[in-house]
């Protein structure tokens, strides 16, 4: 289950799957049948990026703006090449965003376990890129063809 995987409540869950699908970037549906246990479980039915849904505010919307944008930037870097430029990969993603929200976007993304770096392991070798995704936690509920 998603809770023990997260170690957060059933509200938490549904609330972070309800500002996914809100941000379009999560269609899912609740399967009574599905799960490890048979006790159901969140099934995806699509990969498709849908617009941002109605948002409470100014306040909301910039939210569901910045998970779509993580979640997009994080697929990205999931597909990126060895030593592809993430700054680079990140502005031709989103050019309209600026510099400082690049750098916020990049400390979010370090605080849930990603790694940027751009340097050499000594001095005398070339400088590039290392990109590290964190292992995805066990979603037992999401089918492998999913991933």
């Amino acid at each position: 289950m998603l809770t023990d995987s997260f170690g957060v409540g059933k509200k938490t869950v549904y609330r972070d799957i309800c500002s996914l699908k809100q941000a379009g970037v999560l269609r899912v549906s609740f399967d009574k049948t599905a799960g490890t246990d048979h006790r159901g479980a969140f099934v995806p039915v699509s990969l498709d990026r849908e617009p941002i849904g109605l948002a409470e505010g100014e306040p909301g919307r910039k939210f569901l703006e910045k998970i779509r944008r993580l979640c997009i930037f994080m697929a990205e870097l999931y597909d990126a090449d060895e030593g592809a430029n993430p700054v680079a990969l990140y502005r031709s993603l989103f050019p309209e965003r600026t510099e400082r929200t690049r750098q916020r976007d990049f400390k979010e993304l370090a605080a849930i376990g990603y790694w940027l770096h751009y340097g050499a392991p000594t001095d005398d070798e070339p400088k590039y890129w290392t990109i590290e995704v964190p292992d995805a936690f066990a979603l037992n509920t999401l089918s492998k063809e999913w991933w």
